[in-house]
């Protein structure tokens, strides 16, 4: 994917591009209060079951990412210094994207809890398929960094429909 995106966006592009997913890991590291490593703890110690972590993740991942999109965007209007050279158009994608970020985080984390680190390794593989394919298809035409950033949330949108209506299937139950 870096190879792809260097090639089509060319540095400043990439540059751009890195720093807006290093946003989405920046806020979910600060806003996810540590319920990754909650979820994972709780289902291995068998205190709840894998369906409660799993309601539990897509609530507080909404909740949580939806407080940190509102967190980022008031950095991105009063502190525009931290986001030298980001445009609105860049920025809204990230914004809208955030909440179903950290749904999808939270979510595979529940794999390290039921002990399937294959199931969560084929989880991110699908999800980076979507990325690659999407950027090579996309960026051919419209070589910009906004489609980058574009194809990015949309990916990880449509791996996350998949994963919710079966398509990709990957078991939370013991």
């Amino acid at each position: 994917i870096t190879v792809v995106t260097a090639r089509f966006l060319g540095p400043n592009g990439r540059g751009i591009y890195s720093f807006l997913e290093n946003v989405l890991t920046v806020a979910f590291l600060l806003g996810s209060l540590g319920l990754t490593y909650a979820a994972t703890y709780f289902i291995a110690s068998k205190k709840y079951s894998p369906q409660i972590i799993f309601f539990n993740s897509i609530f507080f991942g909404l909740i949580l990412g939806g407080i940190m999109s509102f967190v980022t965007f008031f950095s991105f209007r009063f502190f525009p210094a931290l986001f030298h050279g980001i445009s609105i158009n860049l920025m809204t994608p990230i914004l809208i994207i955030m909440p179903l970020s950290f749904v999808a985080q939270l979510l595979t984390y529940i794999f390290f809890g039921l002990q399937k680190i294959i199931a969560f390794n084929i989880s991110q593989i699908v999800w980076r398929f979507f990325l690659l394919v999407g950027l090579v298809v996309f960026l051919m035409f419209w070589p910009e960094t906004e489609t980058a950033i574009w194809v990015f949330a949309g990916s990880m949108t449509i791996y996350l429909v998949f994963r919710s209506t079966g398509h990709i299937q990957l078991r939370i139950s013991r």
